[in-house]
């Protein structure tokens, strides 16, 4: 409903090749015929997920998460897999690990891990973010959002970061 010309998610997946944001997604225009009936112009992507062809993260120690209201907490107070954040309260979900590798502890450890750095952030403590964030991976996501003028930022929906064991999280992949 925002982008009438189609182009505006096409846009964020190519600038995001171009600022070497890991784990963009690959896309493809479709248009879809059921039984000869056109029923539109379509956009076909790869789903973001935890996989050595996707976000390479490992399996025993890789954090995938989304920000997201229509999948967190929010919308799924029963589901186990999602959480408010500590400072923030953001709406948190769980993507990796997923189901399969999923233990009752899950969510309290990325939980911790996420809240370090929310209070890093609120204290201002510019050092401790170093060492928690890829600060490129931050510019250029929040580069992407701007020149989109994405406003899921606010509510939020669709921002994924991920972590591998004590490596820094990372923006993305773009939604």
């Amino acid at each position: 409903y925002r982008d009438v010309t189609d182009l505006m998610n096409t846009f964020v997946f190519e600038m995001g090749r171009w600022l070497g944001l890991p784990y963009t997604n690959h896309t493809r225009y479709v248009e879809v015929f059921i039984n000869g009936d056109y029923r539109g112009l379509y956009q076909l992507t790869e789903q973001i997920q935890q996989n050595k062809n996707r976000v390479n993260i490992s399996k025993e120690h890789g954090i995938l998460i989304s920000l997201d209201v229509d999948d967190g907490p929010a919308e799924s107070p029963n589901a186990t897999d999602n959480f408010w954040s500590k400072v923030y309260k953001m709406p948190v979900c769980v993507k990796y690990p997923d189901d399969e590798t999923f233990t009752n502890n899950t969510c309290d450890s990325v939980r911790a891990e996420l809240g370090k750095l929310e209070l890093a952030i609120k204290n201002k403590n510019y050092s401790q973010i170093e060492q928690l964030l890829d600060i490129p991976s931050f510019i250029k996501y929040l580069q992407i959002q701007e020149f989109v003028y994405n406003v899921e930022l606010s509510d939020p929906r669709s921002i994924y970061m991920h972590k591998d064991g004590d490596s820094k999280w990372v923006m993305g992949p773009l939604w």
